[in-house]
């Protein structure tokens, strides 16, 4: 339930002007902007990705072995998702907004249940639940829209950096 939420929060902190200080002197190196996100992006993500790998293996102390991989497959997906998302999402507003958007639709997962507790007449509320729990469960799906994002945020920041460099953003 953490590991994509903790992911997400660390994507989503990584490029911008309000997260990186000395983001003129990043944009200004002959590194080409994609190379220096996609480096901090490895980083970043894959140490959120080696702490929940050590947590699952740890549960294996209560968890039978069998169930190894499908408890890797119930977060990787997620993880990898949220973690683009926020990303491109804090590249288009802010990083607060970015996470805050991003938390939202992975706790809205268990919102599914809502029925259990307040019986709803509506069945097209429960069909968008079932929909959406269904979206959650299906981590190919996830790990291919991670993919698109994570192509997209790079796309972003190519954009970024010509913008910055731009006579126009300086009122000349």
């Amino acid at each position: 339930v953490l590991a994509p939420l903790i992911a997400a929060t660390c994507m989503a902190s990584l490029y911008g002007p309000e997260n990186d200080d000395a983001l003129e002197l990043t944009l200004a190196t002959a590194t080409s902007s994609w190379q220096l996100l996609l480096a901090r992006m490895t980083l970043v993500f894959g140490y959120n990705l080696a702490l929940a790998l050590i947590a699952s293996l740890g549960l294996l102390t209560i968890l039978p072995i069998e169930l190894l991989g499908e408890l890797i497959l119930s977060w990787l997906g997620p993880m990898a998702f949220l973690s683009s998302l926020a990303l491109v999402l804090s590249m288009l507003t802010s990083t607060g907004n970015a996470i805050a958007f991003a938390y939202l639709v992975w706790i809205g997962r268990w919102f599914g249940n809502i029925e259990e507790l307040i019986p709803l007449q509506s069945t097209g509320l429960l069909r968008f639940w079932d929909v959406y729990n269904q979206f959650w469960e299906n981590h190919s799906l996830l790990v291919v829209l991670a993919a698109a994002l994570t192509l997209l945020g790079l796309l972003l920041v190519n954009k970024r950096k010509q913008s910055f460099f731009s006579p126009f953003s300086y009122g000349i």
